[in-house]
């Protein structure tokens, strides 16, 4: 539960989770860079699990709850200080409660753009698992999630963001990360690497296979995808393409290092988060690597630092973070479903412009296969929007 009622909502914040230790403050100098960018302000949120009751008297318990809510607000107002001499804008939350599930819920409540954190923190002032908490964070936060990474943490100074490497498996998911990765190389001006890895090892062994022939076609058609996806972007002085071989997180590890690497950007394969599919798998062995990971949900494409138009909620008017809308996916806010007539563009009044007779369903517009979102610019209400008591 949080210690006082949180501020009102802020879209387009930078939410960075911090436990009083100088590793999870190393996730500090990429949320900067971001927020620059950006041109938004940081949100450092501290949380304390408190006591419990059962093992003092009312009066220590009430002394323990008012020194820590005043050690953590003081470290809070301390490190936003020291970061608002850049000139950039900080404000700080202080909660109480589960670390995970209290920066789950400012995460859902203030709907930032982006959440930063490192993989670990050790012996803060909070004392929380940081590890464990940053792992939950990384699968379940609801937004584009930044993650620094042991072997960036060690470093002794942050990198500026220049060269950005988005992997492609030859997937539409891994490709929607590129169109990410082109929006952040404008105000970062950094150059794009796209790397294609060829993994032929578990063709070995099969009977009557040429295996020269295969990894000439292979090679082949990943050359030809790479120009194709380099064709589609629209500054192509600034971008490098690399096909290799092997074993995909082991190449792209080495690539980082290599070639000088200051931001992995990849999609994650679920709405749950880290999959454990190919490019799941890979996802979890980068964070190994020597530069941050920003993981970005399939149902959160764009609009990292330039938000486009929305879609919003007709019950509530919350902005949905889904790009595509699956029959059981509901508003983070009210829980209503999403694929519904009133969240319809083909919907109005109380009519379907269509005469879709799923408006009469049970639930109007579930299965309806004409469903179309609305769309509204930001801060705009859909055009047909009916508050639900």
């Amino acid at each position: 539960m949080a210690s006082a009622t949180p501020p009102p909502a802020g879209p387009g914040l930078i939410v960075v989770p911090l436990d009083g230790s100088p590793l999870a403050e190393g996730a500090l100098p990429c949320a900067e860079a971001f927020a620059r960018a950006a041109g938004t302000p940081l949100l450092l949120v501290a949380v304390w699990e408190g006591i419990d009751p059962s093992l003092g008297k009312r009066d220590v318990i009430e002394r323990i709850f008012s020194k820590e809510e005043r050690d953590h607000r003081d470290y809070l107002s301390t490190v936003a200080r020291r970061i608002e001499q850049s000139g950039l804008r900080v404000e700080t939350e202080f909660v109480i409660g589960k670390p995970a599930d209290e920066i789950l819920r400012v995460v859902r409540d203030r709907e930032p753009r982006l959440l930063v954190l490192a993989t670990h923190g050790r012996s803060g002032l909070s004392r929380w698992r940081y590890g464990s908490v940053a792992s939950r964070l990384a699968r379940e936060a609801p937004v584009p999630t930044v993650i620094v990474g042991p072997r960036v943490l060690e470093q002794a100074q942050a990198r500026a963001i220049r060269r950005i490497l988005v992997p492609l498996d030859g997937s539409p998911l891994a490709e929607a990360a590129l169109s990410v990765a082109e929006e952040l190389a404008v105000p970062f001006d950094a150059e794009l690497v796209l790397v294609r890895v060829l993994d032929t090892y578990g063709y070995y062994g099969v009977p009557d296979m040429d295996l020269a022939q295969l990894d000439r076609e292979l090679s082949a058609a990943a050359e030809d995808y790479l120009r194709n996806a380099r064709g589609r972007i629209e500054n192509k002085r600034h971008v490098e393409v690399y096909l290799r071989r092997g074993s995909a997180a082991d190449v792209l590890i080495d690539i980082v290092a290599e070639q000088r690497i200051d931001l992995v950007v990849m999609a994650s394969h679920t709405r749950a988060g880290l999959a454990r599919g190919v490019l799941g798998s890979v996802a979890d062995r980068m964070l190994q690597c020597h530069a941050p990971v920003l993981l970005v949900r399939p149902e959160a494409m764009s609009g990292i630092l330039h938000p486009g138009r929305g879609r919003y909620c007709s019950n509530c008017g919350r902005a949905s973070p889904y790009s595509q809308l699956l029959p059981e996916d509901r508003c983070l806010r009210c829980g209503r479903p999403l694929r519904a007539c009133s969240n319809c563009a083909y919907y109005e009044g109380n009519d379907c412009l269509l005469k879709r007779p799923e408006v009469r369903d049970a639930n109007p517009g579930r299965d309806c296969p004409y469903f179309q979102f609305r769309e509204s610019a930001p801060g705009a209400a859909p055009a047909s929007t009916q508050r639900e008591t």
